[in-house]
């Protein structure tokens, strides 16, 4: 083989192509789909959330990571809010959290933490300002009381939270702090897929891939419900969309992928056009 043609097969390798439907607007709903859409995200750099899953079914965190963040905690506590730095990623606080949990200096600051990283690692522009607030009222549920809440999927509890103001950007903050949280909390078990993240591109999209698989669902802005009672209702609306759409996505394709997956492909398929 000349290196010409080495270089044409290593470059053009493409078997990380997506598979969509006839008409090309939209992807297919598959596990092969998806491991592809995974295995891009956790090698871009600019979304360092994504992690080899060992990172998430590992249940402990190091104690050199620990003792790491406890002294990152005391550097913060000298700084502004805006100069305040953290050094890893989302789900080592999550773990750091489960560890800590009696620790009544250290889990609200993690709890703080948590949010933070959600916030940037997912560009959801929440304000510090609302996210102090937030994590200060959700802290004042002790762990043991936040994993039951989470574990029942009494998510509204906790979205609510978030919502102290009618915005989009503190629904989707709420559903990715609960999705996250589970997953990292719940990575081997049923728990893990609890939640369905509330995203502006999905919701986007939502409507187009209900009415592919039969479902109705009927897209709405968030600036136009008029109160925390149909922000409620609309959520759970979107997730018993996407709940559907995947049970009759597994009667076509004979295979059931995820909440996670289906976020992951609709946002990045639509992202990457």
């Amino acid at each position: 083989m000349s290196i010409k043609e080495q270089l044409e097969k290593e470059l053009n390798y493409t078997d990380f192509d997506l598979e969509f439907e006839e008409d090309k607007t939209m992807i297919k709903l598959t596990i092969k789909n998806v491991q592809k859409v995974e295995t891009m995200l956790r090698y871009n750099p600019d979304y360092p959330q994504f992690v080899d899953y060992e990172e998430y079914i590992n249940k402990d965190i190091s104690k050199e990571i620990l003792d790491d963040i406890k002294k990152e905690k005391e550097k913060n506590s000298k700084k502004t809010d805006e100069d305040k730095k953290y050094k890893y990623s989302s789900i080592y606080y999550i773990k750091a959290l489960r560890k800590c949990k009696d620790d009544e200096s250290l889990y609200p600051y993690l709890l703080n933490t948590i949010i933070r990283k959600v916030n940037s690692e997912n560009s959801t522009r929440g304000s510090l300002d609302n996210i102090n607030t937030i994590s200060s009222e959700i802290a004042k549920l002790n762990y043991d009381v936040l994993i039951e809440t989470l574990k029942s999927q009494k998510h509204c509890e906790i979205i609510k939270y978030f919502c102290p103001e009618k915005s989009d950007h503190y629904l989707s903050l709420a559903t990715k702090f609960c999705h996250y949280m589970s997953f990292t909390l719940f990575c081997n078990t049923d728990d893990a897929d609890l939640y369905s993240i509330f995203d502006r591109v999905v919701n986007n999209n939502l409507e187009k891939y209900a009415k592919r698989y039969g479902i109705n669902f009927e897209k709405k802005e968030l600036k136009d419900l008029k109160s925390w009672e149909e922000i409620k209702k609309y959520y759970q609306d979107y997730q018993n969309a996407i709940n559907e759409i995947l049970n009759e996505a597994e009667k076509l394709n004979g295979e059931r992928i995820s909440r996670n997956g289906f976020d992951h492909l609709i946002w990045y398929s639509s992202k990457n056009k």
